[in-house]
């Protein structure tokens, strides 16, 4: 009978633990089904697109639309995240076109504390946007990861860039001095930052990521800029709610509730016998 009973403790022991690791819900915060709609990317510091997108290291980045800084049509590529279909694509004219006022409204926001800077920048932004090569040079994002978090339901999406723009190598000719003289000068020094732009389209509902301020990712880049900047963008979500919290119990969990029962009516049994 003891060795019986052991048996018995045993298996019951193995049934609950089995069904306590079944109860763990499955992570969901991880991009699957990746499927590109071009082969104009670049992959830096990974194997493959998808390795760069999914390792958990943003700095393993993406580049989409790399051939060209003047984006005319969109192209990314697509997925699932949270459960929903996303996709992430490049930012064109047509683009800028519908969030351009917006975006230059969260600018002067971000910098909203630096004297004369707005006028200055809105100047610079008007004579942007009459010259399309200008306005969609942030349109070809680096992207180096698209996350969810199941508990918050927030999105993030990972965007490299330069730490600070004003080392940015197209900004270091002759035509562009003043204008980098002059934000250095209102900015004390400080770094001027500004992500990238991409088109995220998330169950059929479009928004346009890009933020305005970056972490050093500790990238020594050969041209003294590139890739030493990391900006996240975050939209809310829905959080998904664990498996692990049910009305009725898995089938594995009644096994487990099945051979403690049993012990019990063996035990039962052995006390009338000795009755």
């Amino acid at each position: 009978m003891t060795r019986l009973v052991k048996k018995l403790l045993i298996g019951a022991s193995v049934v609950v633990g089995a069904s306590t690791m079944g109860a763990i819900p499955s992570y969901a915060g991880t991009l699957t089904g990746i499927q590109f709609d071009t082969d104009d990317i670049e992959v830096f510091y990974a194997d493959d697109a998808e390795t760069a997108l999914t390792d958990n290291d943003p700095l393993t980045n993406v580049e989409l639309g790399a051939s060209n800084e003047n984006q005319t049509e969109n192209i990314g590529f697509s997925g699932m995240l949270g459960g929903k279909v996303v996709s992430v694509e490049t930012v064109t004219a047509a683009d800028w076109a519908i969030f351009g006022t917006q975006w230059i409204n969260d600018f002067t926001t971000a910098y909203s504390g630096l004297s004369g800077l707005e006028n200055v920048i809105a100047g610079y932004i008007d004579s942007a946007m009459s010259n399309p090569n200008v306005e969609t040079r942030f349109g070809d994002p680096n992207v180096g990861g698209f996350t969810f978090d199941e508990n918050s339901g927030e999105y993030q999406l990972d965007l490299i860039g330069h730490y600070n723009l004003l080392n940015a190598p197209y900004l270091q000719s002759e035509e562009y001095s003043t204008m980098v003289n002059g934000l250095n000068f209102l900015l004390g020094g400080n770094p001027l930052q500004v992500s990238e732009m991409a088109k995220v389209t998330i169950d059929g509902v479009v928004n346009y990521a890009y933020s305005f301020s970056a972490t050093d990712t500790g990238y020594d880049h050969a041209d003294g800029s590139s890739h030493s900047g990391l900006y996240s963008w975050t939209l809310a979500g829905e959080p998904i709610q664990s498996a692990a919290i049910q009305s009725v119990p898995e089938p594995s969990t009644m096994l487990g509730l099945m051979a403690v029962g049993g012990l019990v009516t063996l035990s039962q049994r052995k006390s009338r016998n000795k009755v």
